[in-house]
């Protein structure tokens, strides 16, 4: 995902698999940067020597070099996968720990990574007005889901000037939207669910209000962040004023817990 992705560095994503739990397995790696992209696995790294502090490496963390090798630990067997900004010629110094595979990502197309992997996805979520009704529309990710949902962009097309807010709740909304896709077109559905509901009260615990100043503007909702939706949560937008209408697009990314 596009998360702490700069793009004044190349990149590699490697997979590492642990046949077991492992302490201080020495990697050569030269690099700018480690962040833990998926894996179940506790991680945690010493840059340098094993004599430096063990840093807990955890996902979508960066730990910032550079470094000319680091050793990890591990809490038990299983795989994971990392991302290296900058990266040089790995070599681990043995055999509890082995290279599955390596994908360099060029500087301009870091963000390819989670489209190839089949994990990213889009869709809108029109909802109209309606009398003495506000409008909902909810990122909605199911309790068994077994992924968290970080998401990307929410743009914002309304038809008046409004204010809305972000809202959470735990409990899906009633009508399932189907405009949604896998961004590998024709790839798997996703996890995730995009909902909405009219009400005449409000939905939710409001996080933050949100000004909508201009009709018929397109308006980015997070302004570059991204927010995550672990299972059994849902993220609402929802209007503060009845009757009125609004269109909403989504883009995120669905990682396994």
């Amino acid at each position: 995902m596009k998360q702490n992705i700069s793009k004044d560095y190349s990149y590699s994503v490697i997979d590492l698999i642990f046949a077991g739990a492992v302490v201080d397995q020495e990697i050569e790696l030269h690099g700018q940067r480690i962040q833990y992209l998926t894996g179940t696995l506790s991680l945690s790294i010493r840059l340098h020597s094993k004599n430096n502090d063990a840093i807990p490496l955890l996902r979508f963390q960066d730990i910032n070099g550079p470094f000319e090798k680091f050793y990890i630990s591990s809490s038990g067997a299983g795989s994971v996968t990392i991302l290296v900004a900058n990266p040089g010629t790995i070599h681990v110094g043995g055999a509890q720990v082995q290279v599955a595979e390596v994908t360099l990502l060029k500087q301009d197309d870091s963000w390819k990574y989670e489209t190839d992997q089949a994990r990213s996805f889009f869709g809108s979520a029109p909802k109209g007005a309606s009398p003495g009704n506000y409008s909902y529309v909810q990122m909605w990710n199911p309790a068994a889901s077994g992924v968290d949902v970080y998401i990307e962009k929410i743009e914002l097309h309304g038809s008046a000037v409004n204010s809305l807010c972000f809202s959470s709740h735990n409990a899906a909304l009633t009508t399932l939207n189907t405009k949604v896709s896998n961004k590998i077109i024709g790839g798997v559905a996703p996890q995730a669910e995009l909902r909405d509901q009219y009400s005449a009260g409000m939905i939710g615990t409001r996080i933050v209000d949100i000004d909508y100043p201009l009709a018929n503007v397109y308006s980015d909702l997070l302004k570059g962040s991204v927010a995550k939706v672990p299972p059994g949560v849902g993220l609402i937008i929802g209007d503060l004023i009845v009757n009125t209408a609004f269109w909403i697009q989504f883009e995120w990314v669905e990682i396994p817990v």
